[in-house]
């Protein structure tokens, strides 16, 4: 029996973005909070999550004195694995080798001797960093400094093994292979892991920057004008609009290629190495333009098919790679029941190609499949080293926050009208039946980057506006992109493919075709070019009152789902106290808030303005016909 802090640090040479916590007690998961929620800013880049701590802590009633460990999802000493690429970069650098072969009669001096001043900087910088992280002694003293009163010792695990960790442990799988891809670890951007007896993970596959799937997706994201690192699935969302045009895939085939041997997007990565092995995104973009012969589109420039055909063309290679990867595995191992972790295992069109290969028995992807989920898979892989057993399911992510004070009393405060209805799931399936939006606050938050029945925004799925709707004065952002359902978990065979009554998918990570005769009336939750969609079942022992609310609606509609969407604004983390969730509120046009059961109702309109469902109405009807 264990308490294990899992932490992704967030700053210094730790994985500087997403910094979270997550608290481990006797293998099981009992508080996890990203540090965003608390700072307000996307990712929370460079800050130690230290009021993620401190939830953590509160939560099972505990202090730091009472840990048996700290995880680090990060290795101070792997992180000296990349020196050699490093080194070989400024060696190779642009200006030395120019400088090695010019004429000695013709060097210009004051040139080279810049040219020699910055090479020294860039070589003293690598140096700097070195000294810093040249063991994991040295780092846990940096970490312990931030933890006064910390008695326990610090264990620093792999950032592939803690996102392996953090999908193979809850599965569930007897017998489970994972599969990390995304940027970058230490060194890793890919690696194969399998399970042996007592949770220990043996990792028998590793691939190492430059071939990183992750940046190449990051690269023409920023191309597409999304910006890397947060706009991934708007890329993925527009793929299907495209079409096979053998101009961008071609192009793009000087670049990247796909072989017996597996992948390789190296041409393209290796030129746009920071000196720190980041992605310049900046040079990657000029790259690509130079490639497709255009300009990169601006954030806010209409998307033309010629984007359309980009996207579709990134996405392709990207399932083709990861397909081809899990494929060759598969030769070796047998059929897989496969665990998938990493940032590029948030691409839900990518895992349902994976979920339908034969090669895979099962596939299970972790909810918190980005960064974030270092801090869940460390600890776990922790627990497990300690001796706990950390194989339990994880059926809902609800392990942050719960309501930072009493609504009631803060909407009394404020001299806000309320209503506290005795059935609150029943109202609420009316507002939404009567075509307003909801946004939904009950219990305690969700974990990652999906709202899950936590904090959520509601609407109707049956009509064709309601996803321009609450894209445009809701969310307020681009028009077109998709929205996914909460599903009735015992009611998802009727409504989607490939689903049986067992079957689990509560995270909003992988995406599932809607069945033909279903497809027609939830179109606010089908994306229009493919027939997909993204959804959560929904079960009651694990969400009961937000299953309520479902059920309700499907008495009323005969629809067994609703679509959900994260409750927060563009480019806002989810919200998290009570008084962001009404500010929220009242600056966008939702109708009605739903505090922990308390209920705020807006006296407005009894649902949208005509004016304004006919504008999204028009735009739905546009977006379909493309």
């Amino acid at each position: 029996m264990s308490a294990v802090l899992g932490i992704n640090p967030g700053f210094g040479g730790f994985n500087y973005h997403d910094p979270s916590a997550c608290l481990v007690v006797d293998g099981r998961p009992v508080a996890a909070v990203e540090e965003e929620r608390f700072t307000r800013v996307k990712s929370a880049p460079g800050v130690f999550p230290a009021r993620s701590v401190a939830y953590c802590l509160e939560a099972a009633g505990m202090t730091l004195a009472d840990l048996d460990a700290v995880a680090v999802g990060y290795s101070s000493d792997a992180w000296l694995e990349r020196l050699p690429l490093e080194t070989r970069r400024l060696i190779s650098h642009p200006e030395l080798t120019t400088l090695a072969d010019t004429d000695p009669e013709h060097v210009d001096v004051p040139h080279a001797r810049e040219a020699l001043a910055a090479a020294t900087r860039r070589f003293g910088d690598l140096m700097h960093r070195t000294s810093l992280f040249e063991t994991e002694q040295r780092a846990a003293r940096r970490i312990a400094e931030h933890l006064p009163g910390l008695r326990a010792e610090i264990r620093f695990v792999r950032h592939h093994r803690a996102h392996a960790a953090s999908a193979v442990h809850p599965s569930g799988f007897r017998n489970p292979t994972a599969v990390v891809l995304d940027g970058l670890g230490e060194l890793e951007c890919g690696s194969a892991w399998a399970a042996g007896p007592g949770g220990a993970l043996d990792r028998f596959d590793r691939t190492d920057l430059p071939n990183s799937l992750g940046y190449f997706y990051a690269a023409v994201t920023e191309y597409l004008g999304f910006r890397g690192w947060e706009g991934e699935g708007k890329t993925m969302a527009l793929a299907p609009y495209g079409r096979p045009d053998p101009a961008a895939s071609g192009a793009l085939d000087t670049l990247v290629h796909l072989d017996e041997k597996g992948y390789d997007v190296s041409a393209l990565v290796l030129p746009c190495l920071t000196d720190q092995l980041s992605l310049d995104t900046g040079l990657a973009v000029r790259t690509l333009s130079e490639v497709f012969q255009a300009p990169p589109r601006r954030a806010g420039d209409d998307i033309t098919p010629h984007h359309e055909n980009i996207a579709w063309a990134a996405q392709h290679f990207l399932e083709e790679a990861v397909t081809g990867y899990v494929r060759r595995l598969a030769r070796e191992r047998g059929p897989l029941e496969l665990c998938f972790a990493g940032g590029v295992a948030l691409n839900c069109k990518l895992n349902l190609v994976l979920r339908t290969l034969p090669e895979v028995e099962r596939l299970y992807v972790t909810g918190a499949c980005a960064d974030t989920g270092l801090a869940l898979g460390a600890a776990l892989d922790v627990a497990a080293r300690l001796g706990d057993s950390p194989a339990h399911p994880l059926p809902h992510l609800a392990l942050g926050p719960a309501a930072d004070t009493d609504p009631g009393a803060y909407l009394t405060t404020m001299k806000i009208p309320y209503e506290r209805p005795a059935d609150v799931a029943r109202e609420v399936a009316q507002h939404l039946a009567d075509g307003r939006v909801v946004m939904w606050y009950q219990g305690r938050a969700e974990f990652g980057p999906r709202a899950l029945g936590s904090r959520s925004i509601l609407a109707d799925p049956r009509r064709e506006d309601m996803r321009v709707l609450v894209n445009d004065v809701v969310k307020h952002r681009e028009l077109w992109r998709p929205f996914g359902p909460s599903v009735l978990a015992e009611e998802a065979p009727a409504v989607l493919e490939d689903v049986e009554e067992d079957t689990e998918a509560p995270y909003m990570v992988v995406a599932y075709r809607v069945r033909e005769e279903w497809a027609a009336r939830i179109p606010a939750v089908v994306h229009t070019a493919d027939n997909t969609t993204r959804p959560q079942l929904v079960r009651r022992a694990a969400l009961p009152e937000y299953h309520a609310v479902i059920s309700a609606f499907h008495r009323l509609t005969g629809v067994p789902l609703v679509l959900n969407t994260s409750f927060n604004d563009k480019n806002e983390p989810l919200v998290r106290t009570v008084a962001e969730a009404v500010r929220h509120f009242f600056s966008s046009a939702a109708d009605v808030l739903v505090l922990d059961g308390t209920v705020v109702r807006k006296d407005v309109r009894e649902a949208a303005p005509e004016s304004v469902r006919k504008d999204a109405r028009e735009a739905a009807q546009e977006e379909g016909a493309r």
